[in-house]
């Protein structure tokens, strides 16, 4: 063995020692965690790993074309110099060489890698240009990020360094190299051509081992820990948070990060630190304290400063809450800023799960702190006492479906029930528009009912506040009420009902076959029960968050829509929706500084429309306050049924709406 070879064993056996430590470290970080079953679906898991991480679908999915493509060719140019790099190593090891592929297939993996190679400067050229001239303000220029551009920046000269004086050192001409080709030619004069080879190899074999050995210290070791990540998402419905069992429970919710799950450590060192989540904020968007992203880093950093004097035996951590704000704890401020609208998750390209982290801490303040807004302190007062946020009779929940000469089950059976929520039920406002789909499915002969004074809020608020205790209690005597009478079908005028009963009631064995109002409107349509004439009003629909983002419901509102009026487009719709800024009892909150309806209402304000549908009463509430903050009441704010109602054809001799 000559001293060659033996350098480089030893060189490479120390980056390998010192890589896998640190992994090992971070293993036993992780086991501090709580544990959580993400291996069930194992083969389902890995073949969207796959396809996510090959395609980089998350930068096609939101258009995010400019880092998109320039994290499209870091990702493919590291997978096709891979087999240069194994080469170098174990080349002089063991002898080894891709040669054995044959020479078609040898000859298109080193086209392939010269054409990467080209594609990989492009790339880094955009990256610098992106960081250091346009700045976006969600993207931190971080030395380790400069670092990593540097490395990347060495990695490819001195590949294609070594490439080329290997070239003229053998005197070849290989057209299937072109690039190595090009600068071969260049240095086929120059002297000491052996010395200048081995400089770009050792420059080149340090800096990926080097790499190789920073990967698991810094930002980037998301790319490593991005793939089990991926493989570990939650596959369960989007708007579906964690079970707490209340009777086994001795802590609710999380302060300390022994509370968190190794999947919430594994999202903390997956994190790309792209902004996304931050970028597509709405609290953030309005100034507030929220950043989803720091977030998932204080996660990240409590882990490294707190496990280490766990795992020591040690009891002085730092706790995850807290009011002084650093890198180690996240404000109350900050949590109660969130309206769960749930867009840091739908943008985030590893999946990360901010949402119930969040809620998580939530829960800790109410359950175990009692610490909370005085709004919500009054809400959760009027929930126990009187079942809705507002502290409104309990006995006249059901007086509108009543004057309405609706039954309810206890009277008689039907095919549906009709979910009336708090705001149908209260809402002067939303009044209207409950009537409205009322009267349409009276007019179409569809069997339903309502549980009356029987309901109680469906918990949604109460739960994403927070107080779990509260939410399982509104949801028991619900379940219990729709189990007494055998319903199996319901129907919700909210989307926070809907996504409530249909993803969060199975958890205490509530299992109902659950539709959104436009769901059944669209059913109609489809099944002509009912025609639509078209207003010509020049609109736009206002996608709900947890209509569109949490259960995916953005075709049948439109599909509705575009039969009765002109459907525009907002710039910000489907899954790039901006929230109404009322989610998780934000609308009954005082909301400092620039207002999150407001700025939904001065984008829909941009698009010179006459008319915005809505299908969600939280919403309709927010959006008609901007329009009066904005002073454009002219703006009408009017939900899809209402709208329906207006613009349906009716059949006079068979007296029922085709």
């Amino acid at each position: 063995m000559d001293i060659f070879t033996l350098a480089l064993i030893i060189v490479f056996a120390i980056a390998l020692i010192l890589f896998f430590l640190r992994i090992y470290t971070l293993y036993k970080y992780f086991r501090i965690g709580r544990n959580i079953n993400r291996f069930d679906q194992a083969g389902k898991r890995f073949l969207f790993m796959l396809y996510d991480t090959l395609s980089q679908a998350c930068s096609r999915r939101h258009k995010n074309y400019y880092p998109g493509f320039t994290h499209f060719i870091f990702f493919w140019g590291f997978i096709l110099l891979f087999p240069s790099i194994m080469e170098l190593i174990l080349g002089p090891i063991i002898g080894f060489s891709w040669e054995f592929l044959g020479t078609p297939l040898y000859q298109a993996l080193f086209f392939a890698q010269d054409a990467i190679v080209v594609l990989i400067v492009i790339a880094l050229a955009m990256a610098f240009y992106r960081r250091y001239v346009i700045r976006p303000y969600y993207i931190e220029n971080s030395f380790d990020a400069l670092l990593i551009l540097i490395l990347v920046t060495i990695i490819v000269i001195t590949i294609t360094g070594y490439k080329a004086f290997q070239i003229a050192i053998a005197g070849t001409y290989p057209a299937y190299m072109p690039l190595s080709l090009f600068f071969a030619n260049l240095v086929r004069n120059v002297p000491d051509k052996t010395f200048w080879l081995y400089f770009f190899y050792w420059f080149h074999l340090g800096t990926i081992l080097f790499f190789l050995v920073y990967i698991p210290y810094s930002k980037h070791m998301h790319l490593i820990a991005s793939f089990p990540n991926i493989f570990f998402k939650n596959n369960g419905p989007r708007g579906e948070l964690s079970y707490v069992d209340l009777e086994k429970s001795e802590k609710i919710g999380v302060n300390d990060i022994r509370d968190l799950t190794w999947k919430d450590y594994l999202d903390g060192i997956s994190c790309t630190e792209c902004g996304r989540c931050t970028q597509n904020c709405p609290a953030y968007q309005t100034e507030k304290p929220l950043n989803p992203k720091n977030v998932i880093h204080t996660v990240k950093y409590s882990l490294f400063h707190n496990a280490p004097l766990i795992l020591e035996g040690k009891n002085d951590t730092v706790p995850l809450i807290s009011e002084k704000q650093d890198h180690l704890s996240i404000t109350p401020e900050e949590l109660w800023a969130c309206t769960t609208c749930g867009s840091c998750i739908e943008h985030c390209p590893v999946y990360n799960e901010h949402l119930q982290k969040i809620v998580d801490m939530r829960r800790y303040l109410v359950m175990n702190e009692g610490s909370m807004p005085n709004e919500l302190a009054d809400a959760f007062k009027n929930l126990e006492r009187t079942g809705n946020p507002w502290g409104f009779p309990s006995v006249k929940r059901g007086s509108l479906a009543k004057s309405k000469n609706i039954k309810t089950f206890k009277e008689q059976k039907a095919e549906y029930l009709l979910f009336m929520g708090c705001m149908g039920a209260y809402d002067s406002r939303y009044r209207s528009a409950v009537e409205a789909f009322i009267e349409i499915l009276n007019k179409c002969g569809i069997s339903f009912a309502t549980l009356g004074n029987e309901e109680t809020c469906c918990g949604d608020m109460a739960r994403r506040s927070g107080n779990e205790y509260l939410f399982q209690t509104l949801a028991k005597k619900n379940i219990d009420a729709m189990k007494k009478y055998g319903v199996e079908k319901i129907i919700t005028m909210c989307p926070h009902g809907y996504n409530t009963i249909k993803n969060e009631y199975p958890q205490l064995g509530g299992n109902f076959k659950v539709y959104h109002y436009t769901e059944i409107l669209q059913m109609l349509l489809r099944d002509g029960k009912i025609r639509l004439k078209s207003s010509g009003e020049r609109a736009v629909y206002h996608d709900p968050c947890y209509l569109g983002r949490y259960n995916g419901i953005y075709d049948a509102p439109r599909e509705i829509l575009e039969k009765c009026t002109y459907l525009l487009e907002l710039e910000k719709s489907r899954t790039e929706s901006f929230c109404c800024g009322g989610g998780s009892g934000r609308f009954l909150m005082e909301e400092k500084g620039k207002r999150i309806n407001e700025e939904r209402g001065r984008q829909i304000v941009e698009k010179g429309v006459n008319l915005v549908a809505v299908a969600c009463p939280i919403c309709m509430l927010m959006l008609e306050d901007a329009m009066k903050s904005l002073h454009r009441e002219d703006i009408s704010i009017k939900d899809i049924s209402e709208i329906i109602f207006k613009n349906i054809e009716i059949n006079t001799q068979k007296d029922e709406i085709i």
